[in-house]
């Protein structure tokens, strides 16, 4: 998680000014569907479910994830009942429930109240002085009207600027779920909502009088009561909300008042999702700046606070699993702006994907993705990467601006595979489907093969690795679909049809315009589809196709790499019967050998023309070379001469096949040959239609071919079905 912490002054340092300091650092970008039947909100939609029904109750149980707020007691998501919406009347007219524990919440009137004693009459505990303090209606009623904005006379550089200085650190939650955990937080959650840019905004603090004070100034204000704005009670060490669910968490002036920071600061950790930012600020204790006399007797003060030095705070960070980036000190401010929990050296700041569609043109996948792979935008042409041995030592490094540092940066497993690993755990069966040469059908047998699985009641997905040339989107009737992000991650495309539901992802969802180009080179496709494998939630698949592009190129060193942890059942290899075709087969039959990828077996597409003869179209030449069509004429004299054709089915090879085709080139490399699929024209609508083949229940010879192959398929993985 990316976080910025942005410090006050320190109370008992009487000295002047200090240099403005910034000390040299590394960044590198943090790592980050829902199950069928889950809804996934779009952006600026609530997480929040209305029960309408024991069997949207039984849904959400099985899909817990998908609320925000969660038990304070389990952390299992709270099942909601009441109007749907995330505005402050929605929230308080509905009462939340947690199906492990059964404890219920409800609102305050003005605010939801998430804390563990919630509903409790007899029980009472020891509040520290410095959190009982800020409970007071008083002091509540003062600190929202001047004593919050008197701490600029102690370091810190006022409300707006402030602000301002947050907005620039929460640029990569923009569009997310942002958590004002500050003291009084109404000060600032107001002005985040009112800014229009967080999808939601939610004020939570630990004083009932705090929340009564913000909700006072928000009644009057109709932009935040019609926006997803919430009020929430809640401990900052046990927070009620679910792992990854959190985009920004923003603490001004709190990190002092927290009876335990390192409880706090581990739950932050827990709640923000890979990638997102935490900025905070506070009161500093004496730190080495202070003079070596002074140091006692300001260490000895008597006090309620946690005022800690710059150096502990540090030790905090990094106790908790965050790594720090940098330290900027003066005695205004301490900035320590801190990278995600995932331990990785990056080149350079990531920018992050906006919740709205990710992403939604390719200059953000340019920028995101760069970084993702650790290839640095002033790279040298043929840069090795970062984490390469030779980083840094190779000649193609040589003049580049980022020689010294990658020479030098420490080397190590790529971190992204641990994400990976997990977002692959749910997958049962991975099989990519490849092709030596371009154009011999391999995206058409690949949607074919998902519409027959989907139609076999198995959970479906279908990951288009293509990135130059996305046709999947088109061949399962998706095109001009959006991807969504929830809090599990991106959420596939689904296609709805009698064969079944699919779950799609492809770059050409994300094309600004279907016409765009995606010019690109090597790391920037390796940074695309390592994205697609660690921010995808597939949820529970039977099946995962990977229709990759022609060649053996950098696409397929990339899935073939990252999946060697996660294990691949094998590929299919399609082809044409042609010697032209196969010469390039055989490669893609010795790069899977060489990068132990079992071959599944070889389809041979195209495998001659077949087309009922009623379906023909009759030409005619004149002398001059004019075409004139008879094809009314033909039919007729047909239909009466001899009916019994018209029913027949003609079949012509289209390519040469005298070689054997790819039968014979099975048998030569001692692998499976799965069959042949003929040219069918019907096959060839039905993709560009983006329907299932199999939808028609008239006899077709592609069909019964395509039948026997994925019934084959089936048996090489271990799956014994039939296909329906």
């Amino acid at each position: 998680m990316a976080v910025a912490v942005i410090t006050g002054a320190q109370p008992l340092q009487f000295l002047p000014n200090s240099t403005f300091v910034r000390s040299p650092c590394l960044f590198r970008e943090p790592q980050r569907r829902s199950s069928f039947g889950l809804s996934v909100s779009r952006i600026r939609a609530s997480f929040a479910v209305a029960l309408d029904s024991e069997e949207s109750a039984i849904q959400s149980a099985k899909n817990p994830r998908s609320e925000l707020f969660s038990c304070p007691v389990c952390y299992e998501p709270l099942l909601r009942k009441g109007p749907t919406g995330f505005n402050l009347e929605a929230i308080y007219r509905s009462g939340f429930k947690c199906l492990k524990c059964s404890k219920t919440y409800t609102s305050k009137n003005t605010y939801l109240d998430l804390t563990i004693t919630s509903g409790t009459k007899e029980y009472t505990e020891f509040i520290p002085s410095s959190t009982e303090l800020f409970r007071s209606p008083l002091v509540s009623f003062l600190y929202e009207r001047g004593w919050r904005q008197n701490f600029n006379s102690r370091g810190f550089p006022g409300l707006q600027e402030e602000f301002k200085m947050a907005q620039g650190y929460f640029k990569p939650a923009e569009d997310g779920v942002l958590l004002d955990v500050s003291c009084g937080s109404g000060l600032f959650s107001r002005e985040f909502a009112k800014s229009g840019i967080y999808s939601k905004v939610i004020a939570l603090d630990f004083s009932e009088n705090m929340l009564r004070q913000c909700y006072n100034f928000v009644k009057s204000d109709d932009s935040i009561l019609n926006s997803n704005f919430a009020l929430v009670r809640a401990d900052v060490s046990r927070l009620p909300f679910s792992s990854g669910s959190v985009d920004g968490v923003h603490a001004g002036a709190a990190l002092h008042c927290w009876p335990s920071p390192s409880n706090a600061v581990a739950e932050i950790n827990r709640i923000l999702r890979s990638g997102g930012v935490f900025v905070g600020s506070t009161f500093l204790r004496a730190g080495s700046s202070v003079p070596t006399w002074l140091r006692p007797f300001q260490q000895g003060v008597p006090r309620s606070y946690n005022y800690l030095t710059a150096e502990e705070i540090e030790d905090l960070i990094s106790s908790c699993a965050i790594n720090l980036l940098d330290i900027s000190s003066s005695l205004e401010n301490l900035l320590l702006p801190l990278p995600s929990r995932r331990r990785r050296k990056p080149l350079e700041r990531q920018k992050g994907f906006k919740r709205k569609r990710v992403p939604v043109s390719i200059a953000q996948m340019e920028v995101g993705n760069q970084d993702n792979y650790e290839i640095p935008e002033n790279a040298n042409e043929h840069c090795p990467g970062p984490q390469s041995e030779s980083a840094g030592k190779s000649d193609s490094c040589a003049g580049c601006p980022n020689q010294q540092v990658c020479s030098t940066a420490p080397k190590g497993p790529d971190p992204d595979l641990v994400s990976i690993v997990e977002r692959m755990a749910t997958v049962k069966h991975k099989i990519l489907v490849l092709s030596g040469k371009g154009g011999v059908g391999k995206s058409t047998v690949a949607a074919q093969l998902s519409f027959a699985l989907a139609a076999m009641d198995f959970q479906v997905g279908l990951l288009d690795i293509d990135i130059c040339g996305p046709s999947i989107p088109k061949m399962l009737g998706l095109e001009g679909q959006d991807i969504y992000r929830s809090g599990l991650g991106w959420s596939p495309v689904y296609t709805e049809s009698n064969s079944g539901t699919i779950g799609v992802m492809s770059i050409g969802f994300m094309l600004p315009h279907p016409d765009e180009a995606v010019i690109w080179r090597g790391p920037r496709k390796t940074a695309m589809i390592k994205q697609f494998l660690k921010d995808v939630y597939w949820g529970e698949l039977d099946f995962l196709i990977i229709d990759a592009p022609p060649g053996t190129s950098d696409e397929h060193i990339t899935i073939v790499q990252l999946l060697q942890a996660t294990g691949n059942d094998g590929a299919i290899i399609v082809t044409t019967p042609q010697q032209v075709s196969l010469i390039d087969v055989r490669k893609e039959v010795s790069f899977c050998n060489k990068v132990g990828v079992k071959v599944l077996g070889v389809v041979e597409n195209m495998s001659g023309l077949y087309q009922p003869v009623s379906d023909f179209k009759f030409l005619r030449f004149t002398d001059s070379g004019e075409e004139k069509d008879v094809t009314q004429w033909a039919v007729e004299y047909l239909r009466e001469k001899a009916p019994e054709m018209l029913s027949l089915i003609a079949f012509k090879e289209v390519f040469d096949s005298s070689g054997g085709g790819g039968a014979k080139m099975c048998i030569d490399m001692g692998i499976e040959f799965l069959g042949k699929v003929p040219m069918d024209p019907r096959l060839c609508k039905a993709a560009e239609e983006g329907r299932s083949f199999f939808d028609d229940a008239e006899f077709r010879p592609a069909a019964a071919a395509l039948k026997v192959i994925i019934e084959k398929l089936l048996k090489s993985v271990g799956v014994d079905n039939e296909v329906k």
